[in-house]
């Protein structure tokens, strides 16, 4: 890899790797597959021929993550399906402030979780940093139609949340 890519590629883990790695942590659930996710995303931002030289670099690299992160949930759905046994959860013992902080977000994304598909993926690309006109763009959607996806997505976590015992 010649310097200006090597450059080029380390200004975009710098810029993007921890956003890509929080959409990835909540679309996959746990932190060793976001980081798997966030080397194959980085990997592939290496091998393209070139950066895109109209629209934003931003959603062009979320083009990839998000395609990344589906690929690996399927696969570790279908290693479930097939019996393998898959951890979900990473073992490592931390603090009783982790663990209680991790119990937090497994609730959060279990709620999460009762959104229909499409108002999850405008959640977590909001997670991620991700504008509105960047996930319209991810989307194939209007902006017009992400707000109002997004809008009925606050109501509903809302609702939700508000007949859990989740405290925020």
């Amino acid at each position: 890899m010649d310097s200006v890519k090597r450059t080029a590629a380390e200004r975009l883990f710098k810029n993007y790797s921890e956003s890509i790695y929080r959409y990835c942590y909540y679309r996959l659930g746990n932190a060793e597959h976001a980081e798997d996710a966030v080397s194959q995303v980085f990997a592939k931002v290496v091998d393209a021929p070139a950066l895109p030289i109209s629209g934003s670099v931003r959603a062009w690299i979320f083009a990839i993550t998000h395609n990344v992160a589906v690929s690996l949930r399927r696969s570790t759905l279908t290693d479930l399906a097939s019996g393998v046994v898959v951890e979900l959860e990473d073992p490592s013992p931390g603090p009783f402030e982790q663990l209680t902080l991790d119990d937090r977000r497994h609730t959060l994304n279990d709620i999460v979780c009762r959104l229909t598909e499409e108002q999850q993926e405008v959640i977590w690309f909001r997670v991620a940093g991700l504008s509105t006109a960047e996930i319209a763009t991810q989307l194939g959607r209007t902006q017009g139609e992400i707000r109002t996806i997004y809008r009925g997505a606050c109501l509903r976590l809302r609702n939700l949340l508000a007949d859990s015992d989740f405290d925020a």
